[in-house]
């Protein structure tokens, strides 16, 4: 590509575009799927360069004249677009037809093709030291814990120097803060399907039933989670990020419960905001309780106790069914 570029002439050579179909003589814009380009020495193979300044919302002018096809100066598009489009052309780009008219690059677009195609591979790599970063944090997070991880151990997980990573972070907690963001996003859409497809008593069991399968397969982050939270409360600064993440949960998960009820036709005993929070709260609690007895509080008696708490009551269920005892755990 950048070979192709750098074999265009700067010599100005004239346009031979008014014939071409689309062409707009006002304003000078011409469709560039019949445009190929020649320097004044012969032609050369750069039809694909003029296919992808289209792509990205350029088009042929005359030398020292090239500006976006409307509107002011513009930055281009998001990179994995211009990348997938220069992908697409490469496969299904055919070498030019000498028999069609042609149009010169000026050494002006030969630069801004360099520059462009240079930015766009530099911002595809930073995505993705990125992307090895965040995966490795969220490795050495899971294996040491918060407390015990440090930017060394993570900088080593992801095969990255430290000045890599103060690149992409400034801290362990903008690590973290950033995995549970994306942890929030993946709830998230956990939950939508079951808030789109059932409601009342129904829907808040579902709601419990997806959040169990999802902390018996991350069963580890939970626990994270809960140590983080332990740390930050005890760090002012920390503990006000992680209370504006929080209050996101929170606002989702309620909303939820609203259109739950919503839907149901029925009015909630309690505002939603505390619902939410209550189940929040239960979760942290299930955590903790689990880490010292794995078999504590099954999921049978929790799937009917939250409902009840909420303000649902089933009258088929007996209200004084009790939970059969059990031996607390490492007891004799």
């Amino acid at each position: 590509m950048l070979a192709a570029v750098s074999s265009v002439s700067s010599t100005p050579a004239a346009l031979v575009v008014k014939s071409l179909p689309g062409h707009d003589p006002t304003t000078g814009h011409t469709p560039m799927a019949p445009i190929r380009a020649a320097s004044a020495s012969g032609p050369c193979s750069v039809g694909l360069v003029a296919d992808l300044m289209h792509a990205l919302g350029l088009r042929a002018c005359q030398p020292g004249a090239c500006e976006p096809t409307t509107g002011p100066r513009r930055t281009l598009p998001p990179a994995r677009h211009a990348i997938a489009a220069l992908i697409s052309l490469i496969k299904h780009w055919e070498p030019p037809n000498p028999a069609e008219p042609r149009i010169a690059l000026t050494s002006r677009y030969q630069r801004y093709m360099f520059w462009s195609v240079t930015r766009l591979r530099r911002a595809q790599m930073v995505e993705r030291n990125r992307e090895a970063v965040l995966s490795a944090a969220r490795r050495v997070f899971l294996d040491k814990g918060y407390a015990g991880a440090t930017l060394e151990a993570i900088a080593e997980e992801a095969g990255f120097s430290k000045g890599v990573m103060y690149s992409q972070f400034e801290s362990k907690a903008d690590l973290f803060l950033t995995l549970l963001e994306r942890r929030m996003e993946e709830r998230t859409e956990q939950n939508e399907p079951v808030v789109a497809g059932y409601a009342g008593e129904e829907g808040v069991r579902k709601l419990l039933e997806v959040g169990q399968e999802d902390w018996r397969t991350e069963a580890a982050w939970a626990t994270l989670l809960v140590e983080f939270r332990a740390l930050a409360s005890r760090d002012p600064g920390l503990n006000a990020r992680y209370a504006a993440a929080h209050a996101q949960t929170v606002r989702r998960l309620a909303s939820g419960l609203e259109l739950l009820y919503a839907k149901s036709g029925l009015q909630p005993v309690f505002p939603a905001t505390v619902m939410a929070e209550f189940i929040l709260a239960l979760v942290s609690g299930i955590t903790l309780e689990r880490a010292a007895d794995p078999a504590a509080l099954p999921m049978e008696f929790v799937l009917r106790m939250v409902p009840r708490a909420l303000g649902f009551t089933r009258s088929e269920e007996n209200p004084s069914l009790a939970i059969p005892a059990r031996a607390p755990h490492g007891a004799d």
